[in-house]
């Protein structure tokens, strides 16, 4: 269906921007600030790279954004910085670094679904094509994750009052029931695949994808976490999963994780948030440097409504030309599992259209999950905070850039002790060793804080 490559760097691309998703660091944490980066410094990354079979051509553009772009395949929007090296494909979920020592970057790393290649700087006048073909093959792309198969499952789906599906896959059984929520724009078999059978020899583990992603229905009425929290409590008040709860949220996720324990909180016995947002992380958020142009949720949600315009008339077809990459998914993905994602993505346009809605609903959310009163006693609860390192900064970096990155993850910290602090029994937990995706980083950190908050929910009752 596609050549499978490990970059999909601006292509808006490999995944669809919906189900896939992903990144490792992956996708655009919700948590990351983006940064300003000098032109002078994009410039060292301007040029060509081979990259597990694939010619990449890396530009900036004349309002100082960096673009990847691989050959044959049309240009994407422009990537976003969350450090000086480091970029990231929002629509997509690719993370991209740039190193070496010199005037010049001399090679290219891309992380995307949980898998990493290398690519090497295809120095001028080179044979390209040779130095393409002798990238692929020192870097083959990873084989099908059969662990994905069964998020095609639709067994455990739960009917919504309007007849619409929403989507859970579970495993395990036991009480209390851990319910995992993945982060804005991930497909819950992508975000939670590595620690979901582990969590499930202790309890019953169920992970779920809100309306438009994986195998649950598109919604017709704008997204934002208050109306996927509602579907989610309507969901379990079907009692086809029964409670009481345990909360697991990643990311956003965390904003849906606090919104059904405030509803339902002689329900929920026990939460563990993963690298988490924090209710007002997103709201008045200062603006980028002048002359500095950052990507925005703008940009991904109008791919995915111009998907959803295509599925409508016709020209998105399997076979057909997909330029904005809508039906092509990671090569872990098995046959089965993107044939399935293919065929409920053209079942109707609403698929896309509620991602798009949800993409464009951080900001909102961020102030819907406001809560000052917000208690939950002395509720078993973990937040695993990703730690940060300062990188080493390289010339160039102003100042000003340093102190603005520096305290936007102080603020994060300061987010993450919040939340701690609203459980009496809550504990913060720094993890070394891994980005905003801990679950694919450390995976055994969060099955560990499961299993905790799971014992600890036991030996109360």
């Amino acid at each position: 269906m596609f050549k499978p490559m490990m970059l999909f760097a601006t292509v808006v691309v490999v995944g669809s921007p919906a189900f896939a998703q992903p990144a490792p660091a992956e996708s655009a944490p919700a948590a990351e600030a983006s940064v300003a980066v000098p032109r002078e410094v994009l410039e060292r990354y301007v040029g060509r790279y081979a990259l597990n079979g694939a010619l990449v051509t890396v530009s900036v553009t004349e309002d100082g954004r960096l673009l990847a772009q691989l050959d044959g395949q049309p240009p994407g929007p422009p990537l976003r910085a969350v450090s000086e090296n480091e970029f990231v494909a929002d629509a997509v979920g690719v993370r991209l670094w740039f190193e070496g020592e010199g005037p010049q970057a001399t090679r290219i790393r891309s992380r995307y679904a949980g898998a990493e290649a290398i690519g090497t700087r295809i120095p001028e006048g080179a044979d390209v094509a040779a130095a393409v073909a002798a990238g692929a093959r020192m870097m083959a792309p990873p084989p099908p994750d059969p662990s994905l198969a069964r998020y095609i499952s639709t067994k455990d789906a739960v009917r919504l009052p309007d007849g619409r599906m929403l989507n859970f896959v579970c495993m395990g059984e036991g009480s209390p029931t851990v319910i995992l929520t993945p982060g804005m724009g991930d497909f819950s078999g992508f975000s939670w695949r590595l620690v979901h059978a582990q969590m499930a020899t202790t309890t019953k583990v169920c992970a779920w994808d809100r309306p438009g992603y994986g195998m649950s229905d598109g919604s017709p009425v704008p997204q934002t976490v208050a109306t996927t929290a509602a579907d989610l409590e309507a969901a379990l008040a079907t009692g086809r999963i029964p409670g009481p709860y345990v909360m697991v949220g990643h990311s956003l996720g965390a904003y849906e994780s606090l919104l059904f324990a405030d509803r339902q909180r002689d329900r929920v016995v026990g939460m563990v948030l993963v690298d988490p947002s924090f209710p007002g992380q997103f709201v008045d958020q200062p603006p980028p440097p002048p002359g500095v142009v950052v990507s925005t949720p703008a940009d991904r949600s109008a791919v995915l409504r111009q998907c959803a315009a295509d599925i409508r008339s016709g020209a998105l077809q399997p076979g057909a030309p997909d330029p904005n990459n809508c039906l092509r998914f990671p090569p872990n993905y098995s046959v089965a599992l993107s044939e399935a994602l293919t065929a409920k993505a053209l079942a109707n346009p609403l698929q896309f259209e509620s991602q798009a809605s949800f993409a464009q609903s951080g900001e909102e959310g961020s102030r819907i999950v406001l809560n000052e009163g917000r208690n939950y006693g002395a509720m078993p609860l973990i937040v695993l905070s990703a730690e940060w390192v300062p990188p080493r900064w390289p010339p160039g970096i102003s100042e000003e850039v340093i102190a603005n990155v520096t305290a936007g993850h102080a603020r994060i910290e300061l987010g993450h002790q919040a939340l701690a602090k609203l459980s009496s029994g809550g504990v913060l937990q720094k993890v070394a060793d891994a980005n905003h995706y801990i679950q694919h980083t450390r995976p055994q950190v969060v099955i560990d804080a499961v299993e905790e908050v799971v014992g600890e929910s036991r030996a109360t009752d």
